[in-house]
């Protein structure tokens, strides 16, 4: 399929679910663009300046492989067959399905991958990032690891631990001396 041409055409600045499927966006300056839920499947986007919020886009099948998307917004974005770039600090990646991609070459270090779906997907070896006393930069709640149902059954009886529950952080001292 050939890409259709937009050199010279102006785009307006809100584009939100527009479909610009193949279409060849090279070298265009869309960082001011409102590309929210934008269908990019298979365009062109080599040069092209892209914003930071590409919330609900379709990228399947972009080469995205020349860009930093460093404190990128992509949450719930469609990133099937697209091809990532290595250099992904501190991006959104929330609701995103990530299923069976290779990311191990990747740097992910402050990625935020709150519910997003990992099953089956080679994740950088470390995971770098800050983690202090309480908090870590690398969000990964709720983030999906396998597709079998976990079982909901209590796996004993016996409490966890004898110790009363503290509202406290555990420190990486007390921590280790947890016995599970």
């Amino acid at each position: 399929m050939s890409l259709a041409k937009m050199s010279g055409a102006r785009l307006p600045l809100k584009l939100e679910r527009v479909n610009l499927s193949g279409v060849d966006l090279r070298d265009r300056d869309l960082s001011g663009h409102d590309l929210t839920g934008v269908n990019l499947s298979g365009a062109n986007v080599s040069g092209a300046r892209l914003p930071l919020k590409l919330e609900r886009v379709n990228l399947s099948g972009v080469d995205l492989r020349d860009r930093d998307l460093s404190d990128t917004n992509l949450s719930r974005a469609n990133v099937s067959g697209a091809r990532l770039p290595r250099k992904m600090e501190r991006v959104n990646l929330s609701g995103v399905n990530l299923s069976r991609l290779d990311l191990s070459g990747h740097n992910l270090t402050g990625a935020n991958l709150s519910g997003a779906n990992v099953s089956g997907a080679r994740l950088p070896r470390k995971m770098e990032s800050t983690c202090r006393e309480s908090t870590c930069e690398i969000s990964i709640s709720r983030v999906t690891i396998c597709r079998e149902p976990i079982s909901r059954e209590p796996i004993s009886r016996e409490p966890i631990s004898r110790e009363p529950i503290s509202r406290e952080p555990i420190s990486r001292e007390r921590f280790s001396r947890i016995a599970i």
